[in-house]
């Protein structure tokens, strides 16, 4: 999404890389918190209509889902795009059965 298009834009990280980012992305709006905990993201009073999802590589397929249904409960966002390998590879496996 081009940052022109949103109205506001909020990233949330947990590591030390926000302070670089800001420098570089001074229209972004940083948050120090670790993405699963959605209490303290929810006390920031955002209606996020669109959530990515940049999740380590390392972490287990659970925790990324964990994270989306958080997520998904909490704000009912339009669309959750999440960036995780095990996923990908999880869901380049299924079929979708409608039965």
């Amino acid at each position: 999404m081009n940052y022109r298009q949103a109205r506001y834009i909020v990233a949330i990280d947990k590591g030390e890389a926000l302070s670089i980012a800001k420098k570089t992305h001074p229209y972004i709006h940083f948050e120090r918190i670790d993405g699963f905990d959605i209490s303290r993201i929810r006390q920031l009073g955002y209606s996020f209509t669109k959530v990515y999802i940049d999740i380590s590589g390392c972490r287990d397929i659970y925790d990324v889902i964990k994270m989306v249904t958080m997520y998904e409960a909490v704000f009912r966002p339009e669309i959750i795009v999440v960036k995780s390998t095990k996923l990908k590879r999880l869901v380049s496996r299924c079929v979708v059965w409608d039965g």
